[in-house]
């Protein structure tokens, strides 16, 4: 209780920001899927837009001093294709003069929503003549589909690697060693 009390009297001293005005400073920042084994490569981000976020959640204020404010969060990130990640991050405020600036933020890792919408789009079939499963899209909007294929890392040891990969229309895709297909939404 007298944490609380202690992080509410901060914030009225300081006027640290709030839910709302650190969603509102978010837009137009990016975050990196976060983690160490995922779907996208390392280039991969998320630019966040206005109205993609939902269920905004200060998970811990993890430092709070008279020039620093940081949080960790959580929130949904929608966008305007439905495509949807839960997404953890660090949100480092700095206080320059008399007024907080969003200084960083960081991801502590994004997971795309699973809707099982677009499931019933995809098949796979293992072809012996090209030794490789054919990922095909039956459907006709693009799919994007994520799992996990073995890839060789030395000539003698493979090692169980995740992907992502957009499927067009009535197309299909070829994918060697797969393991798991573990979702099929909208890219």
């Amino acid at each position: 209780m007298k944490t609380i009390i202690s992080i509410i009297l901060f914030g009225l001293i300081y006027g640290v920001p709030d839910p709302y005005q650190i969603q509102k400073d978010l837009i137009g920042h990016s975050l990196s899927e976060g983690v160490e084994d995922g779907y996208y490569s390392s280039s991969w981000k998320w630019i966040i837009e206005r109205g993609e976020i939902s269920g905004f959640m200060i998970e811990s204020v993890d430092r709070q001093t008279s020039t620093d404010y940081q949080v960790t969060a959580t929130m949904r990130l929608t966008g305007k294709s439905g495509k949807a990640f839960d997404a953890r991050v660090k949100v480092l405020y700095v206080r320059r003069n008399t007024n907080w600036h969003l200084e960083l933020v960081q991801s502590l890792g994004m997971s795309i929503v699973r809707t099982g919408r677009y499931d019933s789009c995809i098949t796979s079939e293992y072809d012996d003549w090209y030794g490789a499963t054919f990922i095909r899209n039956n459907c006709e909007i693009p799919i994007e589909v994520g799992g996990k294929h073995y890839e060789w890392v030395t000539a003698s040891r493979k090692e169980c690697i995740r992907f992502s990969e957009v499927v067009r229309p009535h197309s299909s895709v070829k994918v060697r060693d797969l393991l798991s297909i573990d979702y099929c939404e909208v890219p």
